[in-house]
């Protein structure tokens, strides 16, 4: 459960300063949802509930995908904290779980797709409008909600077709421009500009998953494009995000003495960041979903600055606690500031949604929301204990409760700062010297310190003292996802 999200009975004094703060920043701030996993037959047999039973609950439970009812009152709460987002970032999986395992033939399950699709975006417009934001020069204008594609956003699972992304492009059709239109039919990704100074470019990232066998060093030439468009945004003087659904990054989800698993091909992850390194300094963001938790990475050991977030889940499958969170960036730059996550207790919902503030990330961590800041963070956790503790049950109470799994401080280390397989075994061989060396090495080269909010712990002074002896053996996980 939530036990430790500030709980106020009515309109507190505490919920008004909340909304007058959101209010006063809205024009720098966007909202960022994940993992919506909207099941249309959640109440019927053939749900995605543990053996496709119906699920009970009003506003959904544990074990099961989002029902209408809990994704109408997860947009509810985001519009009272943020009525007029620069945007609305959904990054993937509207579609429930098991896709083609709806209680419909075959021939069918397309539609279903199409319809879930259209129908959390007809949800979207309801509560942010289906007007479109006007921004400097007048003539340029965007839809406020821009979409990335999830892995189970097609039928089946994974399945990477022509015909798929022609269905996907159909359902978003009402709100996308004709450029983004043709783009999104031919390989499922597409950019935008959202602000005068910033564009958002959404990669189809399923196509790089280990789950997917393309056979080709650029399917649907999704890495061509992406240069252009980086490109293009370096021209014209931009910054830019990167968003998707599965991240480039290993997955936490292990049992020790297991190694973490990578969720893109290594390959597709070299080709990825090969291309984002000529334009470091105009890639402010790496946001992605699909972990159903929240989370960090860095992307030091690749040469870049830009930190690659995670974000947790709508849905209640998997043991998450819905989430949503609002990011404050700066207008100008595109750096990202600050967020705040917000989440309900999934155990409450048989009779309420009720999200609070689950953490501010500049009063509980405070770190730069920069790969840098991210290294030095790591390094805190590894030799802070308490930091370890607050982190632990900050991500365990905030999106992901059940199925959280515990690591020791070496590998939370590693696997923050570890872009491959490989590089996580080497870190965790040599443990924090060699790697703590070549972190500060990368820090000190990319300079993005003086450029940044200092972290409160840095790299050469960790709130305790550095010794590999105080690194625990890897512990025993608890709480396994469903």
């Amino acid at each position: 459960p939530v036990s430790d999200f500030p709980r106020m009975a009515g309109l507190s004094w505490q919920l008004i300063a909340v909304l007058c703060i959101a209010n006063a920043h809205a024009g720098n701030k966007f909202l960022w949802l994940s993992d919506i996993h909207f099941d249309p037959f959640y109440d019927v047999k053939g749900s995605s509930c543990s053996d496709q039973i119906a699920g009970t609950d009003e506003y959904g439970q544990y074990g099961c995908d989002s029902p209408l009812s809990l994704v109408k009152a997860t947009l509810q709460a985001a519009k009272a904290l943020i009525p007029n987002p620069d945007f609305v970032l959904v990054t993937g999986d509207s579609m429930r779980h098991s896709g083609d395992k709806t209680p419909v033939p075959d021939a069918q399950r397309l539609d279903v797709l199409e319809d879930v699709l259209r129908n959390v975006t007809t949800q979207l417009e309801l509560e942010f409008g289906h007007v479109t934001r006007l921004h400097a020069p007048a003539s340029e204008a965007h839809h406020v909600v821009i979409d990335s594609i999830g892995n189970n956003d097609v039928v089946p699972d994974y399945a990477m077709t022509s015909n798929v992304l022609a269905r996907i492009a159909d359902a978003w059709s009402d709100d996308v421009s004709d450029e983004e239109f043709a783009d999104l039919k031919a390989g499922g990704y597409m950019a935008r500009n959202v602000t005068e100074h910033l564009t958002v470019i959404s990669l189809n990232t399923v196509m790089y998953s280990v789950k997917v066998d393309l056979s080709a060093d650029d399917p649907f030439g999704q890495f061509a494009w992406l240069k252009t468009q980086l490109a293009t945004v370096k021209e014209s003087g931009r910054s830019a995000y990167i968003v998707g659904h599965i991240p480039p990054v290993l997955d936490s989800y292990y049992t020790s003495p297991k190694l973490p698993k990578a969720l893109w091909e290594q390959a597709y992850v070299d080709t990825y960041y090969s291309a984002l390194r000529p334009y470091d300094d105009v890639i402010k963001a790496q946001l992605f979903g699909h972990l159903h938790k929240n989370g960090y990475r860095s992307a030091t050991m690749q040469g870049l600055k830009s930190p690659v977030l995670l974000t947790a889940a709508v849905t209640p499958n998997y043991g998450n606690n819905p989430t949503f969170r609002i990011v404050e960036y700066d207008a100008n730059t595109g750096a990202l500031l600050n967020c705040q996550v917000y989440a309900t207790d999934a155990e409450e919902l048989d009779t309420e949604v009720d999200f609070q503030l689950a953490y501010d990330h500049n009063t509980l961590l405070n770190f730069s929301l920069t790969s840098s800041g991210i290294d030095s963070y790591a390094y805190t956790l590894a030799t802070d204990p308490d930091s370890l503790t607050t982190f632990e049950d900050t991500v365990r109470q905030s999106g992901n409760n059940h199925a959280q799994k515990v690591h020791n401080a070496s590998e939370w280390y590693c696997l923050l700062t570890s872009t491959s397989v490989a590089a996580f075994s080497t870190c965790m061989q040599c443990r924090l010297p060699c790697f703590a060396f070549s972190t500060v090495l990368f820090v000190y080269l990319l300079s993005d310190a003086a450029s940044t909010t200092s972290p409160t712990t840095s790299l050469t002074s960790p709130t305790t003292s550095s010794t590999v002896s105080t690194i625990s053996s890897p512990s025993t996980p608890i709480n396994t996802p469903t």
